[in-house]
């Protein structure tokens, strides 16, 4: 399908979702409820499990006249993490097809790509899914997030850390303590030991005292409260809650699970029920 200015402000997300599978009705829907919560309606209609990941992003790469790689890509080894899987956008090893790129874009990146038309980029791009894309990503960049997982905690807070090893002036306590205890034992065992008695003992009264403390007390003072976010800037979350044999809980999981105040949580609330295997 090529790529046209239309009137009507959602027909291009509208022809894809048809593309896609879905009927006009449906289509009509599911655009209003990703409008409510903020979404994109072709991400919308993939939360939902009206379509499929597959399916949607196949029409997408109808709707945009470039090619769909639905097997498996292999990710260039200089992809950088986590940009690309954030953009949706990640290089291509060398293959035989002429891909360089493959893009899976989400948010406001896929409202960016509807818009392209004469921008539209040549050959070497290719549409891809989303989960094909992570998966490809995160395959080339095992290095890199591997590494981040072990290094961002520390750089962020060393304090949090043991990576760098405990510092200099908790060494020189250490050094001093033992010399202190080595040198008292050598002149009276029994004191030392009495000693040492004490102070195990201490410190755990005060750690039972600080539990105590903090399970009495209402909460910590919040010296500033982060600015609430619209409805429609908040993500849209699955929640699983399986249940096996459990049918006298399912009345008031769904009233739990409708009080929360999570207003995209709550606009895609579905239940589905498997029968049990035998």
């Amino acid at each position: 399908m090529s790529i046209h200015e239309t009137g009507y402000p959602y027909s291009r997300e509208a022809a894809i979702l048809v593309a896609a599978g879905l009927d006009s009705r449906n289509a009509a829907i599911c655009i209003a409820r990703a409008v409510a919560t903020g979404a994109h309606p072709l991400e919308q209609a993939i939360a939902d499990r009206l379509i499929s990941e597959e399916a949607g992003y196949h029409a997408l790469a109808d709707f945009l006249d470039l090619p769909f790689a639905g097997g498996r890509i292999v990710a260039s080894l200089e992809t950088s993490w986590p940009e690309a899987e954030l953009h949706g956008l990640a290089p291509l090893a060398p293959n035989t097809r002429g891909w360089r790129f493959a893009m899976a874009p989400r948010g406001r990146f896929l409202r960016e790509a509807l818009g392209w038309d004469a921008r539209r980029p040549g050959r070497g791009l290719v549409i891809t899914t989303p989960a094909r894309l992570a998966r490809a990503v995160e395959k080339a960049c095992a290095t890199q997030i591997q590494f981040a997982a072990s290094h961002r905690l520390p750089d962020a807070s060393p304090f949090d850390s043991a990576r760098n090893g405990p510092g200099a002036p908790v060494m020189i306590a250490i050094v001093f303590a033992t010399f202190g205890f080595l040198t008292l034992f050598y002149w009276s065992p029994a004191l030392a030991l009495a000693c040492l008695s004490l102070a195990i003992g201490s410190l755990f009264l005060v750690t039972v005292a600080l539990r105590l403390a903090a399970a009495a007390s209402p909460g910590w003072p919040v010296s500033h409260e982060a600015p609430r976010l619209s409805d429609k800037k908040l993500p849209t979350y699955t929640v699983l809650v399986p249940l096996y044999r459990e049918a006298n809980m399912a009345r008031r999981l769904t009233a739990w699970l409708c009080a929360i105040d999570y207003p995209p949580l709550g606009s895609n609330l579905t239940f589905r029920i498997l029968a049990a295997p035998r």
